[in-house]
C-alpha cells in the first residue's frame, strides 16, 4: 500500500510540474533523470532535468526544475526550481 501512494504522489507531483505548453519547456531539457551516483546515471551531468530527479546516492546535474528526490543531490550552474526531498541538497557551486 505504501508503495502505491508513493508512485501515486510522484505522478501527481510530475503532472503538476511539467511544463503546459511546450513554450514553457526549456529547450534541451531531459524529463526525468535516475542516478546511482554520480556519474553512474541515465543523463550525463550537463544535463538539464524538467520533472522529476531520483538519486538513490548522489546525483549531480546542471539545473532541475521539478522534484527533486535523493539521498545527496548537487546542482551547479543553474537553478532549482521545485520541491527537494533529500537530507543533504548541496545547490550552486
Amino acid at each position: 500500500m505504501r508503495i502505491i501512494l508513493t508512485a501515486a504522489v510522484l505522478v501527481a507531483a510530475g503532472a503538476l510540474l511539467a511544463p503546459a505548453s511546450p513554450a514553457e519547456a526549456q529547450e534541451g531539457a531531459e524529463p526525468f533523470e535516475f542516478s546511482l551516483f554520480s556519474p553512474l546515471q541515465v543523463r550525463g551531468v550537463d544535463a538539464e532535468i524538467q520533472v522529476i530527479r531520483l538519486s538513490l546516492l548522489y546525483g549531480e546535474n546542471v539545473s532541475v526544475r521539478g522534484l527533486d528526490i535523493g539521498l545527496v543531490v548537487k546542482e551547479y550552474q543553474g537553478r532549482v526550481q521545485g520541491p527537494p526531498v533529500c537530507p543533504h541538497c548541496l545547490y550552486g557551486g
